[in-house]
């Protein structure tokens, strides 16, 4: 019996419809999905109060402004992320914690499905693969996507991508004068902006180098592998070479200059980091967990797609087999798919890396849908009947999908409606969970009534508190806040960190601390060890105490 061809009966209409209204459901979910965890993050509180400091002052802060601890730190206090708190706080003002939730899911769509849907698209790759692709990616990365500066950097990244696409794939033959003008005073304002937005930017870097330097090298190894006109190979290189310097330029016109880039290797090697949750490595098991499963699927499907272009090469016997448009296409495949490895050894060892991972190898995927090596590991496949008659089927589902949105106009209303979905989606979330800053969550209990409870009536003296309680109460109370710590590990550093754990946890000279920070009280859950202790020593009282927080202050003088 003969399959019936999609494209030429009604089947594939209904396919194409079925595909259509299942990603709009989709991206109600993403949306749902997004928002609902967006500000559950106690983040968001101190995100919030450095904008808001900087708005109150015209200014940024010299030192840190809501810590007792800090006030006589050496380390320089640099706020690397100030543009971002800035716009989080200048929505939260104008338009309430609501329109954060919309902010983030509509960054999260645009960065990892609009955008490389727009690319896969202008690279002339099918949108059913990419938008599968999306799938995997947002899965993988929906456990992390909370209202943070990072936000900003998928965005980034998405679009400098599409700037490496035009400039290699799709480079004419203009003055390389003015090309090298046009792309470096571009780059230079592209990496301004992100270099005052989050540290992310330093993958940016990363990325125009790789793929500067294959294209150099395949230059200088490879002389007769590329088109015989020395003036779009030459225009080429010095749009990459302009897109270079204009980078390094632009991430110093920062308030910081130099002393940012002295700053970010404490903050990315910070020792502080093996204290936070995120920014440990997977364990084994982890790898099919529900949150990771997807992150796994796309390492393997990373693995296996390596696997076929070395089977596409031995069965092609031939280093060139790229479409004559894509002259530049091995240099960046390679350069894609060594950020692509890199990026995916950093999730397996940190997993706050895991969204970047995914959203760094989504152009590889589409570069490799373009190299030609590929072809025969591809063809070979399609010698197993089984797997032949699968791939002819969905051959046959992805043609019908992209006769759908081939036109412009139609696939500009297919983001438009994506992004719709995903507000109403973010719209019901709010509705059904009202937004708070921070959200409560069943693992946090915020403490809100403590806080008011301090607002009132605070004890006089320094205190010793929770982070996640330091973050609410920044929030709350602005510069009278003067926590002991909050979740800024990597601005403490390692000596108060590890004090901090020393007290909390009443380990092996936990009084001395009291006694060397001189403690007057005491603001944490009610779980925690130094709760329990300090709740049983008569010299110590309970002011304060609910099912999220507990206030003890100490009785006599120290």
């Amino acid at each position: 019996m003969t399959m019936p061809k999609v494209e030429d009966s009604k089947i594939g209409t209904v396919i194409a419809w079925l595909f259509l209204l299942g990603l709009f459901v989709l991206c109600w979910y993403w949306g749902f999905e997004i928002a609902t965890g967006a500000l559950t993050d106690p983040d968001t509180c101190w995100l919030i109060a450095v904008g808001r400091w900087i708005a109150d002052h015209s200014a940024l802060p010299a030192q840190d402004p809501f810590s007792w601890t800090l006030a006589d730190h050496t380390r320089p206090y640099v706020p690397y992320q100030w543009l971002a708190t800035l716009i989080f706080y200048g929505l939260f003002r104008a338009l309430g914690a609501g329109s954060l939730l919309f902010l983030v899911s509509c960054i999260v769509l645009i960065s990892f499905f609009a955008l490389p849907s727009c690319l896969s698209r202008r690279s002339g790759q099918a949108l059913l693969p990419q938008l599968i692709l999306s799938i995997l990616a947002i899965s993988a990365g929906s456990f992390h996507f909370p209202m943070r500066p990072e936000l900003f950097s998928y965005l980034f990244i998405a679009l400098l991508f599409i700037a490496i696409f035009e400039i290699v794939f799709f480079t004419g033959f203009r003055n390389i004068a003015k090309s090298f003008a046009l792309v470096f005073s571009a780059s230079l304002i592209f990496f301004a902006l992100w270099a005052n937005l989050h540290s992310g930017f330093v993958l940016g870097l990363l990325l125009d180098f790789l793929v500067w330097a294959f294209c150099v090298l395949a230059v200088i190894l490879a002389p007769g592998y590329f088109s015989a006109e020395s003036v779009q190979k030459k225009e080429i290189l010095a749009s990459l070479t302009a897109l270079n310097l204009g980078a390094c330029l632009g991430t110093l016109l920062t308030p910081f200059n130099f002393k940012l880039y002295s700053y970010l290797p404490g903050l990315f090697f910070s020792p502080t980091n093996r204290y936070n949750q995120e920014l440990l490595p997977l364990a084994p098991r982890e790898y099919l967990s529900f949150d990771y499963l997807p992150f796994t699927v796309l390492e393997i499907m990373l693995v296996l797609s390596v696997l076929m272009v070395i089977i596409g090469t031995i069965v092609n016997r031939k280093q060139n087999q790229l479409d004559p448009q894509f002259r530049f296409g091995l240099p960046l495949f390679l350069a894609l798919l060594s950020i692509s490895l890199i990026a995916f050894i950093a999730g397996d060892l940190c997993r706050r890396m895991i969204p970047f991972a995914v959203l760094l190898s989504i152009p590889y995927f589409v570069a490799l849908g373009k190299c030609g090596a590929i072809k025969g590991g591809w063809s070979a496949a399609k010698e197993v009947a089984v797997a032949n008659m699968a791939l002819i089927f969905l051959e046959k589902i992805d043609y019908a999908f992209g006769k759908l949105t081939a036109r412009p106009l139609r696939f500009l209303l297919l983001m438009i409606f994506s992004l719709y979905f995903v507000c109403r989606g973010a719209e019901a979330s709010a509705a059904f969970i009202p937004p708070a800053i921070p959200q409560k969550t069943f693992s946090f209990l915020t403490p809100f009534d403590g806080v008011a409870f301090l607002q009132r009536q605070r004890p006089a003296g320094n205190m010793l508190n929770d982070p996640q309680f330091g973050d609410v109460l920044i929030f709350a109370m602005n510069e009278k806040a003067q926590v002991f710590i909050d979740t800024r590990f990597d601005l403490y550093g390692p000596d108060i960190c590890r004090d901090y754990i020393v007290m909390a946890n009443c380990l092996n000279g936990y009084e001395s601390l009291l006694d060397k920070y001189k403690i007057d009280w005491i603001f944490f859950p009610q779980h925690v060890a130094i709760v329990d202790k300090l709740t049983n020593n008569p010299d110590w009282k309970t002011i304060y105490k609910d099912q999220a927080g507990v206030i003890l202050v100490r009785q006599h003088a120290r």
